[in-house]
Parts: C-alpha cells; structure tokens; sequence
C-alpha cells in the first residue's frame, strides 16, 4: 500500500467518496474509480463516532453527504479535505466548525 501522494501527502478514502464515484455514468465512473485507487493509500474507517459526528454536522446546517465526507476526514484526523463545493467549504469555515481544512483542490 501507498504511504503518500508524491512523496508528501496521504490521500485517505473514505465510503462517502465511493458512494459519490457510483452516482456517476458508468463510462466516468470507471475513470473516476482506477484515478481514486490510484492515489488513496488508505481508507477512513466508519465508526458510531463518525456517524453521531455526521449527524451534528448535519444539525449545523451541512447536507448528508458533506456531512459524511467530514465526519469521515475528521474521524481519520486528516488535515485537509478538498471539494469543489463552493457552500460546503464556505460552511466549513466558520470559527470552530472543524479541525478540518476544508479547501478547493486550485486553493491546495
């Protein structure tokens, strides 16, 4: 298994990442799947943590999915979590909403 994204980084995965990859069409998806398995090197385990955690990121106004995505960052104490999802990081960046980088893959 892979220990870092050149030389640097850990891409960590998680079921929230997977379950996003299988909404896309197929011919995508099967991009999309071989280029994430290229660079994660390891998967964010899900616990009752990670899922009470989700559920209070929900309370504070993040939708199911990007709840997940952060509970399941939080929970595998990544640094950063990279989307495109302009109101998601602009949620994210309230004072002490998370520990989490939450930041545009251009802005990384």
């Amino acid at each position: 298994m892979r220990n870092s994204f050149y030389g640097k980084y850990r891409i960590i995965g998680s079921f929230a990442v997977v379950s996003e990859i299988s909404q896309n069409p197929k011919k995508e998806r099967r991009r999309i799947e071989k280029l994430y398995n290229l660079i994660k090197s390891g998967e964010a385990q899900v616990t009752t943590q990670c899922g009470v955690r989700a559920q209070e990121l929900q309370s504070k106004g993040l939708k199911v999915m990007d709840s997940l995505h952060l509970a399941a960052a939080e929970e595998a104490g990544a640094d950063y979590l990279l989307t495109v999802d302009k109101e998601f990081i602009k949620k994210c960046s309230r004072p002490n909403f998370t520990t989490v980088k939450v930041i545009n893959p251009i802005n990384f």
